[in-house]
């Protein structure tokens, strides 16, 4: 397993062959089509956005955020898409409220940025908006609010490769089934907690316990293709 931190880098990594099957964004995927790269989406346990719009302790309204500037992951990867999602929700047209994309790592950089007022809002996960909360940041909209079907992150891979493997295709999609099964499992919260606290690197066991309540809140058997969902991205 190769961890490949944004999404252009992941479209140029399948795009070389480096890797057949990816676990990315519908944003990145469809970024990698646009390219003229086949490939072929297979499944998605994620149906939704478990984020908080949080900003910088001055900005107590929606209105307040214009000229404000926004931490990313990257330009057109799975944290710009779901930020996207939801300023579209809240009637916030980047371009009239002069709204400025700025590109600063992963999940856990961005929290910080935010914190260190290097950067003014973010739509974290709500284990890391639950970390800028406590240290004063107001939440100013909940996406997983937001109506419709969506099918975020999930597996993809190269046409090819799945019309060359369909058995382990078969075996990825039976293992994320799986995966769910295991997660929604109580006896099993200790060891997904650990598992979540080691990769999402947190300090506190509440942060690791409340990412924990997310993923069993987004997780689902539902993992086949969604057309309805796709129209929304």
């Amino acid at each position: 397993m190769l961890q490949v931190r944004s999404a252009p880098l992941v479209t140029a990594t399948l795009a070389s062959g480096s890797v057949q099957v990816v676990w990315t964004s519908p944003s990145t995927a469809l970024s990698a089509a646009a390219w003229g790269l086949k490939i072929s989406y297979v499944a998605s346990p994620i149906n939704r956005i478990a984020r908080d719009l949080v900003a910088r302790r001055e900005i107590k309204s929606l209105e307040n955020l214009r000229g404000r500037i926004f931490g990313v992951q990257s330009i057109g990867g799975g944290f710009w898409l779901y930020t996207m999602i939801l300023l579209e929700n809240l009637s916030l047209d980047p371009e009239k409220y002069q709204l400025k994309m700025r590109v600063i790592g992963d999940t856990a950089t961005i929290a910080q940025a935010l914190i260190s007022n290097n950067v003014d809002a973010a739509v974290l996960p709500y284990s890391f908006s639950e970390i800028a909360k406590r240290a004063g940041f107001h939440s100013l909209a909940d996406a997983a609010e937001l109506k419709g079907p969506f099918q975020l992150t999930g597996l993809f891979a190269r046409k090819d490769f799945v019309g060359n493997h369909p058995e382990v295709i078969t075996s990825l999609v039976q293992g994320i089934i799986e995966a769910v099964v295991f997660i929604h499992d109580p006896k099993n919260s200790q060891d997904v907690t650990e598992v979540l606290r080691k990769n999402l690197r947190f300090n506190r066991a509440e942060d690791a316990e409340a990412s924990y309540k997310v993923l069993r809140l987004i997780a689902t058997l539902d993992v086949a293709p969604n057309l309805e969902a796709w129209r929304t991205i």
